[in-house]
């Protein structure tokens, strides 16, 4: 009979014990850190960042598909998979032609990412709880505010540096030091809640996917230039989304899997539309053809829309989720 919760518990952890969770979960964010600090001309600094940003950063997005439009029984379960896309393309499409509404898209863009990548490790986080069996509100509230406050710090850096009219440095250094107190607060009440918690159940797995993303959000915004938090976060949250997205696809049996070969192949066809897409919207962005112009917004359609779906097809109360969260 295992311990209830340890290293050496396979049933506790997402792909079958402590080193793969870690492997897939943590260890990609933290080699890219490393490698955020090289010059931009380093070989080894362009190959990371084409493999993590342009192949997997953004070929993620299109994996959405397979559990959703590649997916039957689940395209029938939500009529906005039709009409979501086409809303969100719409309303680029508008703000395309209009400059001001175009200025609003890269911050609607930024919140949207972080939040999304928060969101992730808070799944993480819940999905540990539902293999314990022990469900903890409090321990979702502090995950949020050691990832949130070391977020919102880089953003006062940037908008004080870059926006010095707007947000003097009296009023950002203020800001700063309040962030870093409440920062403080937050960690030792979570400290002392895991102390307690400790006492009734042992729950590393859920501990540690709370204690190493703050972490690595804090060493990351709190860093001399905050532009070096957005590779590792890039190279986290794209392994792991293709790391659970096999899990849930095996745990629900799907005949998309049911070939290996074909599987592979389609994998790479995925990556390989995000790559193309990726290189389109750069082209398109440049193209002195205002039509052409124009599909430079489908990158970013496709993104919004991977966010907005993700928000349901993860969550505990879609029909796949006892058996994906088992």
């Amino acid at each position: 009979m295992p311990p209830p919760n340890t290293f050496q518990n396979s049933s506790k952890w997402i792909f079958g014990s402590f080193n793969a969770d870690f492997a897939w979960l943590y260890l990609p964010g933290l080699l890219a850190v490393p490698v955020s600090f090289l010059p931009k001309e380093n070989p080894l600094y362009l190959f990371s960042w084409f493999l993590i940003v342009v192949i997997l950063d953004v070929g993620h997005v299109y994996l959405t598909a397979w559990r959703t439009y590649l997916n039957p029984a689940e395209r029938s379960r939500k009529s906005f998979y039709l009409f979501v896309p086409i809303l969100i393309l719409g309303f680029m499409l508008l703000a395309v032609q209009f400059p001001t509404l175009a200025l609003t898209i890269p911050t609607i863009y930024f919140l949207a990412q972080s939040f999304h990548g928060v969101r992730q490790h808070f799944g993480i986080s819940k999905w540990y709880q539902i293999k314990n069996k022990s469900f903890r509100k409090r321990s979702d509230y502090f995950q949020y505010a050691l990832c949130a406050l070391p977020l919102l710090y880089g953003m006062v850096k940037v908008h004080s540096r870059f926006n010095p009219q707007t947000f003097p440095a009296a009023y950002a250094s203020f800001a700063l030091l309040a962030l870093i107190w409440a920062y403080v607060a937050v960690v030792i009440g979570w400290a002392l809640f895991e102390l307690k918690a400790w006492r009734k159940s042992r729950e590393l797995n859920r501990i540690l996917s709370v204690m190493i993303p703050a972490s690595f959000y804090t060493v990351l915004f709190s860093s001399a230039s905050v532009y070096f938090a957005v590779f590792p976060l890039m190279a986290s949250h794209a392994v792991t989304y293709l790391g659970v997205t096999h899990v849930a696809l095996v745990k629900t049996r799907s005949p998309l899997l049911s070939n290996k070969f074909l599987a592979f192949l389609g994998l790479l066809v995925t990556f390989a539309c995000g790559t193309g897409g990726y290189y389109f919207g750069q082209f398109a962005r440049m193209s002195p053809n205002r039509i052409i112009f124009t599909f430079s917004v489908l990158q970013m359609t496709f993104f919004f829309c991977h966010v907005f779906i993700d928000s349901f097809i993860w969550r505990s109360k879609h029909p796949e989720a006892a058996l994906i969260y088992s």
